[in-house]
């Protein structure tokens, strides 16, 4: 659990979503902040500090997110680069750092750079940091003394570079400190504030006063931009008053998207199940969806934010600026929700039965390809406004034009009517979609940080009951807009009830105890040498002088052994798993004695029939049984072979609070480990498309252990999050394999609450064939009291 049952900074308080109040977008085209060289003063170049949070919004291109120099070959800059890289560098082939780890979240980054050149050891004078980590750099460091162009008579741009390109994204609280560093003067600590909880802390943006005070203390060339004046986005808001001008920005560009208060972005990278989303892109903040193909059927984009079942109502609009029937029949296009598993290839979009997607297609209520009511006053016309409004906790969702809610088989009107809902959706977790079938066809989404359209509009000044967003009319009473602060947050994080473990063999198991801290024997311990071909051990903290090793015998005739715990105490590197075992953690895990020819009833009292099951069954060469809540009734995997998914009757009757060793099973005593959907665990499913561009998968927490294959004869394929990184993710081991851990391929992204795939490989991504999924959380945030996570 959270110490004291939330986070907490060091003085107590729960966390403030607006301790950064406003960001500016840029569309990597034009847009930018500059000053000229004529309003810096002459210093040396030698010690200085920039720092700017940032938050991607298209992805493999290059955008600085700092420039100084002279605009004739002669610059530093700091900049987001399209091999996804961190880049600090001179002009070209002089003094290029570039991190080691790729950067290509859709979740907000801190970055801070420190600059002194004066340091005697090379290395020292250049630290860059990410998320408050110092990062891990390659290339040439400068040489004692250099003079970068920054905290010199240059132009200093923000945003923008003469020489590296605009950045496409957002940015927040960016600022320099001239004549003052981390190797001398600060620690990353006073850029960034931490939260703390059981298992560990996570850190957090600092309130502007605070990084105020630390941009005033530096040289007269230092300058913080808050983006707080939508007519100046430029304003210095230190005492030095170091103004930028704006080039091709205007008020549309501020945003209330901030790393403190998280709107949702359907992104560039929300490719949905079963399609590859060719030709769809996200613009404008990541506001605006272009579609620039030939004629097609109803495809799009996701979002990056879950909408649970036990998340407050929400309200949202969609502003159609282009239609490619026109006027007041709109266009062929189509918004909505739909479950993250989507399949967007069945050959009909987002219009086909690939899933519920409770949405609105040109006035027509659309669910798993099934046409609702047709309420033609929901059609959006060209210039017009749809409101949405959906309560997770029923499914009930409303649709309305300009203001005006259609009530479902109530009157019409400006208010919504809570017995009007125009359908009833299936209760469970969605995501927000746009969808397109012309290339004229363009649409604006507001989650509430979005009031002009971008820019299509005057901004709307409407804002929610608890005052977050603004919205062109008004929000429905007890409905909120969808930012981190009106989600409901998980009371149990991932790292309170999961921890990975990375040690060689012979200190694996007290690294892992030491890691487990005052679990008791509640608990499951997974150990993998990561080095050597070895079979997996599995200990449950019940039965903790025995273990059960997998896969053993020979390929394909893997299978499972119990037997006394094995002696560890070689040099290769080895990783643990540790799963806490309690209903706090939706996990149960224990022993059952079962008699062939009658079922056995395993109780759990989890309260949910969505959870997965490993059964393992006590001897020598024995089946460990797997079952996966979205497999079809009846069907079990065996977890240690790569067989196909088949009819079993091992796990049975699958219930709220227990499930059954069948009748057929052997006459033995069993082992069991279960985890539940919406505790410690995630599970679903996802579509492969065959594409290096793979799906999209949303989940409620940022993944330590994501693990996956198909209902084929496949691989049982996983990645962990601190071996070696979590982008790219090549780092995998198999459940079904004695292998070491392989790097050529199944490449993933782990990002805040999602899992981006990453190549075609067969195993995980077959275009059409479906792969089931589960991952273990470390963090998922959100709410009033708990930070948004953050990108990775």
């Amino acid at each position: 659990m959270f110490s004291e049952g939330k986070w907490f900074n060091p003085g107590g308080a729960g966390f403030d979503t607006e301790l950064i109040g406003n960001s500016v977008w840029l569309d990597g085209s034009s847009d930018g902040l500059t000053k000229p060289s004529s309003e810096f003063d002459a210093e040396d170049g030698k010690e200085f500090t920039l720092g700017t949070w940032f938050q991607l919004t298209e992805f493999g291109v290059t955008g600085a997110l700092f420039c100084a120099g002279n605009g004739s070959g002669v610059y530093t800059s700091l900049r987001h680069s399209n091999d996804n890289k961190i880049y600090f560098q001179t002009e070209a082939g002089s003094y290029i750092l570039k991190t080691v780890a790729v950067y290509r979240d859709t979740g907000w980054y801190h970055i801070l750079v420190s600059v002194d050149t004066t340091q005697s050891t090379n290395t020292d004078r250049v630290k860059l940091y990410i998320n408050g980590i110092e990062a891990t750099l390659t290339g040439t460091y400068p040489a004692l003394n250099h003079a970068y162009d920054f905290n010199l008579a240059s132009v200093h741009e923000v945003g923008d570079s003469y020489e590296n390109g605009a950045f496409e994204g957002y940015l927040a609280q960016s600022f320099m400190i001239g004549t003052k560093s981390i190797q001398r003067d600060f620690a990353i600590t006073d850029f960034l504030d931490s939260f703390s909880f059981s298992s560990g802390s996570q850190f957090g943006p600092k309130e502007h006063s605070e990084i105020k005070t630390l941009v005033d203390s530096g040289s007269d060339n230092s300058f913080l931009l808050q983006y707080e004046n939508s007519s100046a986005l430029g304003t210095d808001s230190s005492t030095n008053t170091n103004t930028f001008t704006a080039t091709s920005m205007a008020g549309a560009n501020q945003s209330s998207n901030t790393p403190s208060l998280v709107y949702p972005k359907i992104s560039n990278i929300g490719t949905p199940s079963g399609d590859a989303a060719a030709s769809y892109t996200m613009g404008l903040g990541s506001n605006r969806m272009v579609y620039s193909g030939g004629n097609q059927t109803y495809k799009g984009l996701i979002s990056t934010q879950l909408i649970k079942p036990d998340d407050s109502p929400i309200y949202w609009e969609y502003y159609l600026e282009s239609g490619s029937v026109g006027g007041t029949s709109g266009g062929r296009t189509s918004v909505g929700l739909c479950v993250p598993h989507f399949n967007v290839g069945n050959g009909n979009g987002f219009a086909g039965a690939g899933g519920n997607n409770p949405s609105n297609l040109r006035g027509v209520i659309y669910d798993n390809g099934s046409q609702g009511s047709t309420t033609a006053d929901t059609l959006v016309p060209v210039g017009g406004v749809q409101n949405l409004a959906y309560e997770p906790s029923t499914g009930k969702i409303w649709f309305g034009v300009n203001g005006t809610w259609n009530n479902g088989s109530e009157s019409a009107s400006t208010t919504l009517n809570p017995s009007g809902h125009d359908y009833q959706a299936t209760v469970q977790d969605y995501v927000f979609f746009m969808a397109a079938g012309r290339s004229t066809d363009i649409g604006v989404i507001n989650f509430g940080d979005n009031p002009t359209f971008s820019g299509n509009e005057t901004a709307g000044t409407n804002a929610d009951e608890n005052g977050h967003g603004l919205f062109a009319y008004a929000v429905p009473s007890g409905f909120l807009a969808p930012n981190s602060a009106n989600v409901e947050p998980q009371t149990i994080q991932g790292v309170d009830g999961f921890i990975t473990t990375l040690a060689t063999e012979a200190n694996i198991v007290s690294a892992v105890a030491t890691a487990r801290g005052d679990w008791s024997s509640a608990y499951v311990d997974i150990l993998k040498n990561r080095s050597s071909i070895e079979t997996w051990l599995y200990r449950f903290g019940d039965d903790s002088s025995n273990e059960f090793t997998a896969p053993v015998g020979s390929y394909p005739s893997y299978s499972a052994t119990y037997q006394s715990t094995s002696s560890l105490s070689g040099t290769d590197n080895w990783l643990g798993y540790s799963i806490r075992i309690g209903a706090d953690y939706l996990t149960a895990a224990g022993s059952a004695s079962h008699s062939n020819g009658a079922a056995t009833t395993v109780t759990h009292n989890l309260g949910t029939s969505r959870y997965c099951v490993l059964l393992f069954e006590r001897g020598s060469s024995k089946d460990v049984w797997f079952h996966h809540p979205d497999f079809a009734s009846g069907s079990l995997l065996k977890f240690v072979k790569d067989e196909a998914l088949a009819a079993s009757t091992q796990i049975t009757t699958i219930g709220a609070n227990s499930f059954q060793i069948g009748s057929g099973a052997a006459t033995a005593t069993y082992s069991y480990l279960v985890f539940a959907d919406g505790g410690i665990a995630a599970m679903g499913t996802h579509i492969g498309n065959g594409v290096v561009n793979g799906p999209y998968i949303s989940m409620p927490h940022s993944s330590g252990l994501f693990a996956r294959r198909s209902g084929g004869t496949r691989n049982f394929w996983s990645n962990n999050a601190e071996a070696p990184g979590y982008n790219e993710n090549a780092t995998y081991t198999r459940f079904n394999s004695l292998q070491a851990e392989g790097t050529t391929s199944l490449k993933i992204d782990m990002l805040a609450g999602a899992i981006k795939i990453r190549d075609a490989y067969a195993d995980q991504n077959t275009s059409g064939e479906t792969y089931y999924w589960f991952s273990f959380g470390e963090l998922s945030g959100g709410g009033e009291s708990l930070p948004p996570i953050f990108g990775r």
